[in-house]
């Protein structure tokens, strides 16, 4: 496996590196309020934001499959992270919750290289659209409901319904008055500047371009301007919290203490779901942007790189990172062209820790949740659930179990009521396999669906189509279609069943067929097979069914037709 690095060093060294260069700065200026905001979401002490910018993107840069990727903190992760620090180490002083968070990114680094390595990318292709959705949106309204206690200034709410109405109906929990107003103020600030500062600049002139620049530079320049008006107007006699003096040691690879067992095994679940849920959300968003520019992409590759990353971001005080979709975006708009973007990213971000974290001490709280809400507001996915509603209601239904269990019972048992759902749908999909009754629809040998098209059929001759693998699990189901056929049409002397829906045939599907054949027999009524796949008829072959079809299996339905039928009806049949 050659790094990207190494594989465009001819290139970018040529072609990339003051695009790279100037992507690098901005991004890593840009995104520095947005790594502060999750990590407070982590329930960690903002600076450790910024120690899981820096390390982490160098070494996604080393090996990562994308060119595009921007790897750090998102949102999703960090609230996983800060449930899964709320489950292990309940109580703990900062300390130990900082070692925690360290240890859940180590521990969530080796499961994804494990995974790597074992080439196991293709498991996330069992989490249906539904469920990916409903988990994001859920996920973005405790995000929301999370960041609220720092907007409103609320005491003490925590990530869940139960306790943000707690605090809001209960006297001694109301809102502070100035933060509510200042974090509110952000809020719809940010949110007119996202919806709607764009349409205005572009009104002036401006090229989409330009203005899309300019809304995503607009955060940065609240965030500025709301900390020197919070440090010249002294906002925190007023009761506004503020981050105040941000300690750090530097940059420094420190291994984080090993916790005891007991907090190990509660980490593990956290680890794994935090793995899973950033590599998906990773890897689509470096696959969108492969597409875009003609590029491949290898998720057993990034699987292994957000694997180092996320290492690295346990070993230099950080917290469980991936890829981000408005990282990425950033640094694809601001003329990134290799990894080595998110890489001078790091350093602009290392630079800033080193020499300039004292201008970030007056920051308000209330500024960095709004900004944080106002970043996920976009995640919430309406538009999936209704066009699953539509078109297909069982992945609808996943959806809202996935989101209901999110919000009511927790990341994990949501999630988990998602996957098992679109097992149980997958499952009840397949042990009903879609079956049709069909004829001839023109002269050229084309059959369809006799309550879809106008065919012909023939008096006598009861022709079926099984368009599903046959398996143990829908074996009794497609017996029952044709026992169901065989009554709606009582004088049929001839059974044609087309398997070129079926691609697969186990061992109780050929038990089935070679039962359904005798059983016609003794009925006097005849059986055969047409249209079989290479792959359905290296397997009948090496069973009795062959020798039991022996002169009854044909290439084509039209040939089958023309075999069991010595003179054509006069008067065929027509199905509107």
């Amino acid at each position: 496996m050659q790094p990207v690095i190494q594989r465009d060093r001819p290139r970018w060294l040529a072609q990339h590196l003051k695009q790279d260069v100037l992507a690098g700065i901005i991004v890593g200026l840009l995104v520095i309020p947005q790594s502060l905001g999750y990590a407070v979401l982590a329930g960690l002490p903002p600076i450790y934001g910024v120690y899981a910018s820096i390390l982490p993107a160098i070494a996604y840069a080393l090996i990562g499959a994308s060119r595009s990727q921007a790897v750090g903190p998102v949102a999703i992760t960090s609230l996983m992270t800060a449930q899964a620090l709320a489950i292990a180490g309940a109580g703990q002083s900062i300390a130990t919750m900082t070692a925690l968070a360290a240890v859940l990114a180590v521990m969530t680094g080796g499961i994804l290289l494990a995974a790597g390595v074992l080439r196991l990318g293709w498991l996330t292709q069992w989490m249906s659209r539904g469920v990916i959705a409903g988990f994001i949106t859920a996920s973005a309204v405790l995000i929301i409901l999370g960041q609220l206690r720092y907007v409103l200034g609320l005491s003490g709410p925590k990530q869940s319904l139960a306790h943000l109405a707690h605090a809001v109906f209960n006297p001694s929990h109301w809102l502070h008055p100035e933060t509510a107003l200042l974090g509110l103020g952000t809020v719809g600030i940010l949110g007119m500047a996202r919806w709607r500062l764009a349409e205005g600049l572009q009104w002036h002139s401006l090229t989409p371009t330009q203005s899309a620049w300019l809304v995503r530079v607009f955060p940065l320049a609240v965030v500025i301007i709301m900390t020197a008006a919070s440090h010249f107007g002294n906002w925190a006699q007023y009761g506004i919290a503020v981050v105040g003096k941000l300690e750090h040691g530097g940059l420094a690879f420190v291994f984080p203490p090993v916790p005891d067992l007991g907090q190990v095994m509660h980490l593990l679940p956290s680890a794994g779901l935090i793995a899973l849920i950033g590599f998906i959300s990773s890897a689509a968003v470096a696959q969108e942007y492969a597409l875009r520019r003609k590029e491949s992409f290898d998720p057993n590759r990034e699987l292994i790189g957000l694997g180092l990353a996320n290492l690295t971001a346990g070993i230099s005080r950080g917290f469980p990172v991936t890829g981000g979709f408005s990282r990425t975006a950033i640094a694809v708009e601001a003329g990134a062209q290799t990894p080595l973007a998110g890489a001078f990213s790091a350093l602009v971000m290392a630079t800033i820790l080193l020499f300039f974290t004292d201008f970030l001490k007056d920051l308000p709280y209330a500024v960095l949740g709004a900004g944080v809400i106002v970043a996920v507001s976009g995640l919430i996915d309406v538009r999936t659930l209704v066009q699953a509603w539509k078109s297909d209601r069982k992945d609808a239904w996943a959806y809202l179990v996935t989101l209901i269990g999110v919000v009511l019972f927790g990341l994990q048992a949501g999630l988990l009521a998602g996957v098992l759902l679109s097992f149980a749908l997958i499952l009840q999909r397949s042990s009903q396999p879609h079956c049709a009754v069909i004829g001839l629809y023109d002269q050229h040998g084309h059959f369809r669906n006799v309550l879809r098209y106008a065919v012909k059929t023939w008096p006598g001759v009861l022709i079926l189509r099984i368009d599903e693998r046959l398996f143990f699990g829908n074996t009794v189901a497609v017996r029952r279609f044709v026992e169901a056929q065989l009554q709606a049409y009582p004088d049929t002397r001839e059974l044609i069943v087309s398997l070129s829906g079926v691609n697969d045939i186990d061992l109780s599907a050929q038990h089935m067929l070679q039962q359904l054949r005798e059983d016609l027999q003794q009925r006097h009524i005849g059986m055969s097979l047409t249209e079989i796949r290479a792959t359905v008829s290296d397997a009948l072959r090496k069973s009795p069914i062959w020798s039991l079809f022996e002169g009854r299996i044909f290439l084509s339905t039209l040939d089958a037709v023309i075999a069991m039928t010595t003179v054509p009806s006069q008067e065929p049949e027509y199905h509107l």
